[in-house]
């Protein structure tokens, strides 16, 4: 986990408040939630594109921890659900399944944000017109031709719906630490401006 340290601007806070130096655990609590506020509103902007149709709950993932009296820092994170699948999508790397074989779609419909609608692979798999099993060396779910018609009919191949991967390779794209660090270090100077005015305007 990356930290950003806002030192230099609680030190610049404390010399400008001046008399209203009391003021300080409030100003630097607002700031610091605010920034990571800004950055939890751009990482959900990026999202779409950095993935096809990234969903609801994807997009809910990304959370704050604003700041608290027992913790005088605050974050900007993705909730552990949501990091468990995108994790490698931010560092790369390989992903291996947790049982078996990673499900993979292949020529089955997907629902609108690309993934497999919930209960496919049961429901495939009890299709009369479907098998699990391996043709040419793939393993997956396939669906068995059409018979031909008449003994002069073409044989046709059966298509594959799923496959069964046994690892899946992801290349960072998601670059969730770059973008947050850099809103937050741009940000922080304005949040403790804003603050303090707040302060100072409370104060009087």
């Amino acid at each position: 986990m990356l930290q950003v340290s806002a030192i230099a601007e609680v030190a610049s806070a404390r010399r400008m408040l001046g008399d209203a130096v009391k003021q300080l655990p409030f100003v630097t609590a607002l700031a610091l939630t605010s920034v990571v506020k800004k950055a939890q509103a751009e990482e959900q902007r990026a999202l779409p594109s950095v993935f096809d149709r990234p969903t609801p709950f994807t997009l809910r993932g990304v959370a704050v921890q604003p700041v608290t009296k027992a913790a005088p820092s605050a974050s900007v994170f993705v909730r552990p659900t949501q990091a468990a699948y995108l994790a490698l999508q931010e560092t790369g790397g390989t992903r291996l399944p947790a049982k078996r074989a990673l499900v993979m779609p292949a020529g089955t419909p997907r629902n609108v944000y690309g993934n497999l609608p919930r209960n496919a692979l049961s429901r495939l798999k009890g299709r009369k017109d479907t098998f699990v099993g391996q043709v040419n060396g793939v393993g997956g779910i396939w669906q068995r031709p059409p018979k031909p018609k008449g003994r002069q009919g073409a044989k046709v191949a059966p298509k594959l719906l799923i496959a069964f991967e046994d690892r899946a390779k992801y290349q960072a794209r998601f670059g969730f630490q770059t973008r947050a660090v850099r809103v937050i270090k741009v940000g922080l100077a304005p949040a403790f401006r804003g603050a303090m005015e707040r302060a100072l305007k409370t104060a009087r």
